[in-house]
């Protein structure tokens, strides 16, 4: 399933046309339209606005199954310059922009490790989807 399916799939259990969904984000069905068909893929800054709007984390619409999301998978599948846009887009649709500043701290440190050159771009994979994790899990810790 692509992100355009994802994101009908999302849409429709919402029960939200094109139109309502359009409005909502300041866009136009059409612009949706080609995004769900996949003949355009969307910016970040319009994928944060349809997480949003729907209520879901953005990683929901990388996941296998749009129904049961993962927040530490979604943005490993990307290419890595958008993993870290992907990460804080996340956070700060599911924890507003406190969340996305803590995110952001926490990518900046994890940069600065990785600036030594010393780990293979897979270590730097594994490094920060643990991090990730630890991130999320502590969130859900917190919110209780």
């Amino acid at each position: 399933m692509n992100i355009g399916e994802h994101i009908r799939k999302i849409r429709l259990s919402k029960k939200l046309t094109l139109e309502q969904l359009a409005k909502m984000i300041n866009s136009t069905s059409g612009t949706l339209s080609h995004i769900e068909k996949g003949t355009r893929k969307p910016s970040i800054d319009m994928l944060e606005k349809i997480a949003i709007a729907l209520r879901v984390p953005v990683n929901e619409f990388f996941t296998k199954q749009a129904d049961a999301p993962d927040h530490t998978n979604a943005c490993f599948s990307l290419p890595h310059s958008l993993k870290e846009d992907v990460f804080l887009a996340e956070t700060k649709a599911e924890y507003r922009y406190h969340g996305k500043k803590q995110a952001k701290k926490l990518s900046d440190e994890i940069k600065v490790l990785f600036d030594s050159g010393e780990l293979s771009e897979e270590d730097k994979d594994k490094f920060f989807k643990t991090m990730a994790e630890i991130y999320f899990d502590s969130k859900e810790k917190n919110k209780n």
